[in-house]
């Protein structure tokens, strides 16, 4: 009989231990956000590449030319990256100052976090690449409930034109290489 009651205590103590470890979990991440990207930031809900972002990319055609009123090179410093690559780092902005990004590319997605002027992470974008077509879900990294959808066109190794509302505002992403 104690040998009985030994069994159930062990098998007691390790699901009590197991449950415990898993509301422990479930209080690191309370919300069940994924963290799949590089930098370690809540990720946007919903994939970067769903019907809801696709029919939103259809949207908008951003044809990259001299015309637009975010041409320039606006960059405030040399950045570090390749011609051959979007990895690296990039300044972006969405009508006011431009504010330190940086891409990094990981399993078949992009990944551009910007960073607030006390380099604290403030934006997550999570994109799939098509060509010179870039689409995806952005995510406020201090709000989860801040998110939304972005279309973009990749005009060339130092420029990125974007679109990130419904209403057609832009998110533009510059980089000056050396």
């Amino acid at each position: 009989m104690s040998r009985i009651k030994g069994t159930i205590m062990k098998k007691r103590t390790l699901l009590l231990t197991t449950l415990t470890l898993l509301m422990l979990a479930a209080c690191a991440n309370p919300f069940g956000a994924r963290k799949a990207n590089p930098f370690g930031v809540t990720d946007p809900p919903g994939s970067p590449d769903d019907s809801a972002v696709q029919a939103f990319a259809a949207r908008f055609n951003l044809p990259g030319d001299e015309r637009d009123p975010n041409a320039a090179a606006w960059p405030p410093r040399i950045t570090e990256g390749r011609a051959d690559s979007l990895e690296g780092e990039w300044f972006s902005r969405w009508g006011g100052p431009a504010e330190p990004t940086t891409c990094q590319e990981s399993g078949g997605r992009l990944y551009f976090l910007t960073r607030d002027t006390t380099a604290k992470p403030a934006w997550l974008l999570v994109a799939v690449r098509e060509g010179n077509r870039l689409r995806g879900r952005w995510v406020n990294a201090t709000n989860r409930n801040d998110n939304g959808i972005f279309t973009g066109t990749v005009v060339g190794h130092d420029r990125i034109d974007g679109v990130w509302t419904s209403d057609g505002a832009r998110w533009d992403f510059r980089r000056r290489l050396q």
